[in-house]
């Protein structure tokens, strides 16, 4: 009796560790992540920046295809690291879903524990009449953005009489990269994207029991 006694607590014992190393871990994924969202913020304050110095130099002598090509690809970079971070946190939180919480649900035995993603992903939702705030398209505003500064300015390069932008080596230098960026730029949200549907479908079969909860 006594053996099967120490037996037992032996195992809880075990149980318990093995619990507060998974705990741990959960802890230490949730403080990156909030290193991550401090980046994030820090980015928003530098292109805040950028755009007074750019407004600063526009009235300047500076060479056209410096100023708007450099501002340009300066913005595409800041984008890019902020679609990194992002992808950085879902990659936290896919392996939260996928191999953290299968491992605690070995120990526990119970399914109702860190439910708030599997409760985010029942209310993400497309919305019908709002498609530009739909969770569908969360990922791709930097993207659309970039494309859109991209295209002004090399239309107005065509269309602006007397235009710089587009003449000799720099101008095309500059158009190059900023579209070779571009893609780059393309091809990181599609894959931050991968990451989000791959976690959220995870969650969803996660067992929480969020599907009846009310959002208003």
């Amino acid at each position: 009796m006594d053996s099967e006694t120490s037996r037992h607590t032996t195992t809880q014992q075990s149980k318990t560790n093995l619990l507060n190393l998974h705990l741990a871990e959960y802890q230490a994924l949730s403080t990156r992540c909030t290193y991550w969202i401090t980046l994030q913020y820090a980015a928003l304050t530098v292109i805040l920046i950028s755009l007074t110095l750019a407004a600063t130099l526009w009235t300047s002598p500076i060479d056209r295809r410096v100023f708007f090509w450099g501002s340009a690809l300066f913005l595409q970079i800041v984008g890019y690291l902020w679609m990194q971070t992002q992808g950085e946190q879902y990659t936290a939180i896919l392996y939260v879903e996928r191999v953290l919480r299968p491992a605690v649900l070995k120990v526990v035995e119970d399914s109702q524990f860190w439910c708030y993603e599997p409760f985010l992903a029942t209310i993400r939702k497309p919305r019908r009449f709002d498609p530009l705030v739909s969770p569908d398209f969360w990922e791709f505003p930097i993207a659309v953005f970039a494309t859109i500064m991209i295209v002004a300015i090399l239309a107005s390069g065509i269309l602006t009489s007397q235009s710089k932008v587009l003449v000799g080596f720099g101008g095309w230098l500059g158009f190059i990269l900023n579209l070779l960026f571009l893609v780059v730029q393309w091809l990181k949200t599609v894959e931050v994207r991968k990451i989000r549907l791959a976690f959220s479908t995870s969650a969803l079969s996660s067992g929480c029991d969020v599907e009846n909860i009310k959002f208003p």
